[in-house]
């Protein structure tokens, strides 16, 4: 899954006749295929009617098959170098991970955050301040319907051995795989993520905000209060 990206490639469009659109348009963008959150101070009675109005006459999509989980197993390593006119070196690195909603997802991610995510994380403190071979380290976590995606990003100080930071940045990695996280980092990192989620749903809409959560649970999980699990 997700070999390429999800919202196609120029020349695929390009060579689609209108037909094969209109099928497509018809087949995957039904009511059948759509979820709407309404959120705000709203009825729900009234909601439902406004609902009905716009949206009641719209005709379903065929039935649809819904993917199951699928992690892609990679048993060797792939590398590229891609050339540009920029300043400074940077490693990409990334692997294959968990679906959205997993206990493994959830789990990984407070690991990225850990190693990589603020000036507090591991990979942030042995390769910016301690070592100073690099200006910037992320580490982001992607989860997905069918599985996951984990990205991390380092940017190579100038005139330092793109190799050497990549060696630190796997010891680092290696360690945390090894021993774990501290408790105190465990207790951070879950502190952080708690106060965004509640920082997010103070808002009504936007990413991350009521309706926003209310659509992803039930897009995903098949539930809109499956954020309380």
């Amino acid at each position: 899954p997700y070999s390429w990206e999800t919202i196609g490639s120029m020349a695929d469009l390009e060579a689609a006749s209108l037909e094969e659109m209109q099928t497509w348009f018809k087949t995957y963008y039904g009511p059948n295929n759509a979820v709407l959150a309404v959120a705000g101070d709203v009825k729900a009675a009234d909601v439902l009617k406004r609902v009905e109005h716009w949206f009641g006459n719209i005709p379903p999509g065929p039935p649809l098959v819904v993917q199951e989980e699928w992690i892609p197993q990679h048993a060797t390593e792939r590398r590229q170098i891609i050339q540009d006119r920029v300043p400074q070196e940077r490693i990409y690195i990334a692997w294959p991970g968990p679906r959205w909603g997993t206990t493994e997802a959830h789990e990984l991610g407070l690991a990225a955050n850990i190693l990589a995510n603020g000036k507090n994380s591991r990979l942030y403190e042995r390769l910016v301040y301690r070592d100073q071979v690099a200006t910037d380290v992320n580490m982001s976590a992607f989860f997905l319907e069918i599985s996951g995606l984990l990205i991390l990003e380092v940017s190579v100080k100038p005139g330092i051995d793109i190799h050497e930071v990549e060696q630190a940045a796997r010891e680092e990695i290696s360690n945390f795989l090894n021993k774990g996280p501290t408790a105190n980092e465990l207790l951070r990192v879950q502190t952080l993520e708690k106060a965004a989620f509640i920082r997010g749903v103070e808002r009504i809409g936007g990413f991350g905000g009521k309706s926003s959560v209310l659509a992803e649970n039930m897009v995903y999980g098949g539930d809109p209060g499956l954020f309380q699990k």
